[in-house]
């Protein structure tokens, strides 16, 4: 059963839009009053395609006629469910929100209209993915998967694949591949020829990216297996494409060739050219030429592909992958042939390719992480003031008992007045002090994306080999960033992860020097809470203005739990040129002091008043030697 059928399937079973000249079809008459168990009948008849409906213009003559009456969920869904049909996305996304609200409006609410809601979720998650809407689609396609509870529904993997494909589309690789591996048990799901050699499919894709090649190459093996037994075998010449990709990776020349070619002959054999599949049978072509026939024939098929996505902008990954494989593959031919002209130009080409993309994603992100991180923020204030509010009812009620006790029913309200004052300033001061925290976090980020952007800038401006993949790191350690910034606690491990993450990428990329983290054995790193984006600030500037690109330069981090303060204490020490004097050549050379330094200090302060803890921080010159030395006293909370 493939994908299409399956939703036919579901279609039919469910609006039952059979036009059989067999049946009597139910049409609106004006003369009959139509009563609610008329309708209810109507709609039952449907549902099991007793008497289907001609169209829902029916159904909805009948429900205007009397506005007493009930049935609106069925009649939005049906239009939901004939635009699916139509391909028209936006107006299945329309009437399936109608549905929904219909539900909620109603105020008889009966089962066969609330699994009418399964449908209507799964439409419109549908629809919004179609649309490119892939985070609503996840929220939609999740409630449909609750629905799943209460009406099973034996092909929910259908429902959790969708879920994966959107994460996927977004970037969550790993939750996604947690959820096509969950799918892939799902043995009546993977019975399917198309959703088995799908899901393997993009299993192998994720792990290819996660750089676990031997895992990737399993997956791969296994879709192939199933195509070669199955009636599914559109995806063959691809799946060898990845194939030949993975040993590329390995420099593996030899097999790369082979499963290039297994490719190229499944293309023949199995699918009809088209524009889209063109561009990568014509890279694979040259490839081939390249090493095995005529170096100026592989140019010619390179630069057809290159030529096609001239005038398009490329914001697709897979467009860019596929475009810096055949810069790369073009340069080698220009190279062999000695065409200096040709490969300075490729170069140029290439690089300015991967500087657009990453411009171009770099902006979509951010503009999608600032709308996420603000709704976050109001969903985060609301609850807040909820729990808030729920305390301070109860410390009032307390404490209003006592003053009733003890001073009568004068004082009672005198201090019952003085109590509400007080719980006021005392809330307001917490949401000011809230605030004023977040806002702190938000200034960070800014601050450090200046100067990461700069590395950036460096290492393209030199045309470095180091630009795409310190451009890829950079790209995973600032959504790291950004999401732990939402965070008023993460754990230490957390922090630890980020700060190794962005210590390795400027130590390979930026200026070479080594750095070792010692954190206390007895302390429970996932257990530990700590607010986020403390320790960043102090190895950055370490880097940038302790460091002078000397030899043996080192970093040394060492954290330690000091339980009678109830802090944790971080120590950061470099052999650098020492605080004094980078403080003078920063000041000399920017003309201010430092922005990061005067939020650190304001955000502990915060926290020092907030938990009634030693929270403080000391940058001193070392005792020995030249260096820095940065010692953090730190707050925790304990998971519980």
């Amino acid at each position: 059963m493939t994908l299409k059928t399956l939703f036919i399937w579901i279609f039919t079973s469910v609006t039952s839009l059979s036009f059989s000249q067999e049946t009597a079809q139910e049409v609106f008459k004006a003369e009959i009053t139509y009563t609610q168990e008329m309708i209810d009948t109507i709609i039952s008849h449907h549902l099991r395609n007793i008497k289907p409906l001609k169209n829902a213009s029916e159904l909805k003559k009948m429900l205007e006629s009397n506005d007493q009456l009930s049935g609106w969920v069925h009649y939005n869904f049906f239009k939901a469910a004939e635009f699916t049909v139509e391909k028209e996305y936006d107006s299945v996304v329309k009437y399936a929100d109608r549905a929904i609200q219909s539900y909620e409006n109603s105020k008889s609410k009966r089962d066969f209209e609330e699994e009418r809601l399964f449908y209507s979720y799964y439409l419109k998650g549908r629809s919004l993915a179609y649309l490119q809407k892939f985070e609503q689609a996840i929220l939609s396609h999740q409630m449909a998967l609750e629905y799943t509870k209460k009406y099973p529904y034996k092909w929910k993997s259908f429902i959790v694949s969708a879920i994966a494909n959107s994460h996927l589309e977004i970037g969550n690789d790993s939750i996604a591949l947690d959820y096509y591996l969950k799918i892939s048990k799902d043995s009546l799901y993977m019975s399917i020829d198309r959703s088995s050699v799908t899901t393997y499919t993009r299993i192998g894709t994720i792990y290819y990216d996660f750089e676990d090649l031997e895992s990737s190459r399993k997956y791969y093996q296994k879709a192939i297996d199933k195509s070669e037994n199955g009636k599914y075998k559109s995806n063959m010449w691809i799946l060898y494409n990845n194939i030949g990709d993975i040993y590329k990776k390995k420099n593996n020349i030899d097999s790369t060739l082979f499963y290039y070619k297994k490719a190229i002959n499944y293309y023949d054999d199995a699918i009809q050219s088209s524009t889209g599949t063109n561009n990568l049978f014509n890279y694979l072509k040259g490839y081939i030429e390249l090493y095995e026939g005529d170096i100026n024939q592989s140019i010619y098929y390179f630069n057809e592909v290159i030529a096609y996505f001239k005038e398009k902008p490329i914001s697709n990954k897979d467009r860019k992958d596929l475009l810096v494989q055949v810069y790369a593959a073009l340069g080698d031919a220009y190279g062999k042939t000695n065409n200096t002209e040709g490969l300075k130009t490729t170069l140029e080409s290439s690089n300015k390719l991967i500087e657009n993309f990453y411009q171009h994603q770099l902006e979509v992100n951010l503009n999608d992480l600032e709308l996420k991180y603000q709704t976050k923020e109001k969903d985060d204030s609301i609850k807040l003031l909820e729990i808030t509010t729920e305390n301070q009812e109860v410390i009032i009620k307390q404490r209003s008992i006592i003053n009733w006790v003890l001073g009568g029913l004068l004082l009672s309200f005198v201090s019952l007045g003085f109590l509400f004052y007080r719980q006021r300033q005392l809330q307001n001061r917490y949401k000011a002090s809230n605030l004023e925290q977040r806002l702190l976090r938000s200034q960070l980020n800014p601050h450090f994306l200046f100067n990461a952007l700069n590395s950036v800038s460096g290492l393209v401006y030199k045309k470095s080999d180091q630009a795409i993949p310190y451009i890829s790191k950079l790209g995973n350690l600032l959504r790291s960033i950004l999401e732990n910034s939402r965070e008023e606690f993460i754990s230490l491990k957390e922090e630890l992860e980020t700060i190794n993450t962005y210590l390795e990428l400027q130590s390979n990329f930026s200026k070479k020097f080594a750095f070792n983290i010692h954190v206390d054995e007895n302390l429970d790193q996932e257990g530990l809470l700590i607010p986020p984006m403390f320790l960043q600030p102090f190895v950055e500037n370490a880097i940038d203005h302790g460091f002078k690109g000397a030899e043996g330069e080192k970093i040394i981090i060492t954290i330690i739990q000091n339980l009678k303060d109830q802090v944790l204490y971080f120590s950061i020490e470099d052999n650098g040129i020492g605080y004094s004097k980078a403080i003078k050549d920063r000041e000399y050379e920017l003309g201010h002091k430092s922005l990061s330094g005067t939020i650190l200090k304001e955000r502990l302060d915060i926290y020092a008043r907030t938990f009634n803890k030693k929270a403080r921080c000391i940058i001193k010159d070392k005792d020995t030697g030249s260096g820095t030395k940065v010692e953090l006293w730190l707050p925790y909370l304990m998971e519980d």
